[in-house]
């Protein structure tokens, strides 16, 4: 019995070695290709020692999206009753460009602000990303087509509607770009932060394996410890 309970605890160690060994493999793998500084790695150790882990959400990008989400209905009729209103007088070229170029950018202006926001809200990198470029690549592009492009007979209020606009387009690419980078950061550290203090599996809550006394402490990028409770010995596995 006792030679069987011998090998069920040097099974045990092994795995745990195992898993260690596998666990700096990947820290290594992780420092190559996502580096981060030691002191930004620090910070955020001391952090959520104190706290825990704080959200990264962006306040300013965030009131920005809110209210362009309550100003964009308005816009849109705004604009559609000033189309309906010249659009007789428009060059013929220009009239099947302006309906068009209307029409997408009402589709995406609600899809975009709505991914941006919970993007933002929820520090999704992907989704904040997809209304970035959507942001950036179409609706940028075409609400300075509005506004600057003198053929397309743009009156007083049109001025002052599509400025409102333009402000809150140009505030999200900005801004969407600062906190896309913010989020990048931020993610990168709470993962090499949880690569440096995922425990090994099968511990309770105080680490103390329940087999053989041992505490094992697992860091990604110092290998696995062994350490008895109480007894001052230390195995670097």
């Amino acid at each position: 019995m006792n030679t069987m309970n011998s090998m069920q605890q040097q099974a045990s160690q092994a795995v745990q070695r195992l898993q260690g060994t596998w666990r700096s493999a990947m820290g290594r793998m992780t420092n190559q290709m996502f580096p981060v500084r030691k002191q930004d790695l620090e910070k955020i150790r001391l952090q959520t020692g104190r706290t825990g882990l704080e959200y990264a959400t962006f306040l300013p990008l965030q009131i920005v999206y809110y209210f362009n989400a309550f100003f964009a209905p308005f816009w849109i009729v705004g604009f559609l009753l000033s189309i309906v209103d010249k659009y007789s007088q428009l060059n013929y070229i220009y009239q099947p460009i302006l309906i068009a170029l209307f029409c997408l950018y009402c589709i995406l202006e609600f899809i975009r602000l709505y991914i941006g926001y919970f993007g933002n809200l929820s520090e999704n990198i992907a989704d904040l990303a997809g209304s970035w470029l959507i942001t950036t690549i179409i609706q940028l592009p075409a609400i300075c087509f509005f506004l600057f492009n003198y053929y397309l007979l743009v009156n007083p209020f049109e001025i002052v509607m599509h400025s409102v606009e333009f402000i809150f387009v140009l505030l999200e690419v900005i801004m969407g770009l600062y906190t896309i980078k913010v989020f990048q950061t931020v993610q990168a550290l709470k993962f090499h932060h949880k690569m440096e203090y995922f425990n090994a599996d099968g511990l309770d809550q105080s680490g103390e394996s329940r087999e053989d006394g041992y505490v094992y402490y697992n860091n990604a990028f110092e290998g696995t410890e062994l350490r008895r409770r109480n007894a001052g010995q230390t195995t670097i596995a």
